[in-house]
C-alpha cells in the first residue's frame, strides 16, 4: 500500500491541489468497497446456505454478477 501515501505526498507538496487528493482517496473507497462486495459474496456462495438472489442482495451486487462469480468457483 505504499503508493496511496507517496500520491498523497505528491499532491499535497509538487501540485498543491487537494481536488486531486480527494479523487484519490474517494477512488480509493470505492474500490475497497467493491472488492469488499465481491468478498462478501464469494463467502456466501461458498457457504452455500442461501440462494444467489439473496447474495446479490446482501452484497448489493447485480444478480447475473453474483451468478458468473457462483460459476467461477465452481469450476475451480
Amino acid at each position: 500500500m505504499p503508493r496511496l501515501p507517496e500520491r498523497v505526498r505528491f499532491h499535497k507538496q509538487e501540485d498543491g491541489e487537494v481536488s486531486t487528493v480527494c479523487r484519490a482517496f474517494e477512488e480509493y473507497g470505492r474500490e475497497r468497497e467493491a472488492k469488499g462486495k465481491l468478498e462478501m459474496a464469494t463467502k456466501l456462495i461458498k457457504k452455500n446456505k442461501l440462494p444467489l438472489e439473496d447474495i446479490a442482495d446482501a452484497a448489493d451486487l447485480p444478480l447475473e454478477q453474483v451468478r458468473r462469480i457462483a460459476e467461477q468457483l465452481k469450476v475451480e
